[in-house]
């Protein structure tokens, strides 16, 4: 406050402090200031000097900041290393830390480090990304969250330290790193996006909070959620597990056989997708839903018998299984939808248990197979010889 007989002009020298107030007229007046936030160990110190010309008065206004804290400054920074030795910058450029921006960022002595206007809460969606010579990253205690996409796609990828504070890893959060081998989940973590580690076909073993069987499972709230793969070419799937989330075991290329736990009501989209040395399939019976392109592209099945609680064999679900032979469904199927057996030359046989013609997608055998023998109840024969999307083929009674 500022208490003046005449007009008057405030100045500061300090380039950490902002007037917002310059001038004022006389009598009792506000002066107002912004100061940027510190990043010094040390208390610093300004003034601000009113002056009244006409009065030949001049009056300081002394500012001390306090210093911010040693681990304050430590969670302003992030510490990475690279293929190259050079330094790397977010993808996003759009407010990634949602609020600091980068004060600097040096490479020195085989460490990158970037240091932020202020803490960092969270890491936003795409910020580091596809990004071909990050190998490895640490992240502050004060980061509580790692957004959509974040670490999507690093080709050199083999470490990503997480804080113990960490509390939400969104969707595929860390998916598709091939080179990335190890994961420690910390306690502090409450919520997780879908397939946050997916396509990670060098990832050996997880650690930590929702880790099971072994350091090979991530199971939350009783959903898979990630798999390491690597060196593995068998999956057994831990007992307790309802749903198997999007995506989970997608390109896990080596397995050869995937047992299902009894108990597994729904397997997500393209969860299995590209499993190409995958010999063959059991579904429990509590499995009631399949969802799309889950085993799409899985090349080396040659027969499946779908789950009796099944009533809908959804799109591309079985799509480009080429070595697919023979396929039995269950009484309850009622529909089937577009392209669910598309690209599946080697097609020759289909068993359906369904009394009345299951209604049919677009293209639901993608049109290759003129020769199809499809085997129904002998009383549907009948039925499913006028029925669209049946009639083409060759109709016969389960024997």
């Amino acid at each position: 406050m500022v208490s003046a007989s005449h007009d008057w002009t405030a100045t500061t020298d300090s380039e950490w402090v902002t007037l917002k107030t310059e001038s004022g007229l006389a009598g009792k007046r506000i002066i107002r200031f912004s100061v940027e936030k510190t990043q010094l160990e040390r208390i610093r110190a300004a003034k601000i000097v009113v002056n009244s010309e006409l009065a030949s008065i001049t009056k300081e206004i002394a500012i001390t900041q306090a210093a911010i804290s040693a681990e304050r400054i430590a969670n302003c920074k992030i510490y990475y290393t690279t293929t190259d030795g050079k330094t790397i910058k977010p993808i996003n450029p759009y407010n990634v830390f949602n609020g600091p921006t980068i004060a600097s960022n040096t490479y020195s002595k085989g460490q990158g480090v970037m240091v932020l206007t202020d803490e960092v809460v969270e890491i936003g969606t795409f910020a580091f990304s596809e990004i071909e010579t990050l190998v490895s990253m640490k992240l502050p205690k004060s980061v509580k969250g790692v957004g959509y996409n974040t670490f999507l796609g690093n080709s050199n990828m083999t470490s990503i330290e997480l804080n113990e504070g960490l509390e939400t890893i969104d969707v595929m959060a860390f998916a598709r790193n091939p080179k990335l081998t190890e994961v420690k989940i910390p306690q502090s973590v409450k919520k997780f996006g879908m397939a946050p580690f997916a396509m990670c076909p060098a990832l050996e073993r997880m650690e930590g909070k929702y880790v099971v069987g072994d350091g090979r499972f991530l199971v939350f709230n009783k959903e898979l959620i990630a798999f390491a793969p690597a060196g593995l070419t068998e999956c057994i799937i831990p007992e307790g597990v309802v749903s198997i989330q999007q995506e989970v075991l997608k390109e896990c290329r080596e397995l050869t056989s995937v047992k299902l736990p009894e108990g597994l009501t729904s397997i997500g989209v393209s969860s299995l997708r590209d499993c190409e040395s995958l010999l063959s399939i059991e579904f429990p019976k509590t499995v009631t839903m399949i969802d799309m392109g889950a085993f799409y592209g899985c090349k080396s099945l040659t027969k499946v018998k779908l789950p009796e609680n099944l009533t809908t064999i959804t799109d591309y679900l079985f799509g480009n299984c080429t070595s697919l032979a023979e396929v039995e469904i269950g009484a309850k199927v009622t529909k089937i939808e577009g392209d669910a057996f598309a690209e599946c030359p080697a097609l020759k046989t289909m068993i359906c248990h369904a009394t009345t013609p299951p209604t049919t997608g677009w293209n639901f055998l993608g049109g290759e197979n003129a020769d199809l023998v499809v085997k129904v109840p002998a009383e549907s024969v009948d039925a499913y010889s006028k029925a669209e999307g049946w009639k083409e083929y060759n109709i016969e009674a389960i024997e």
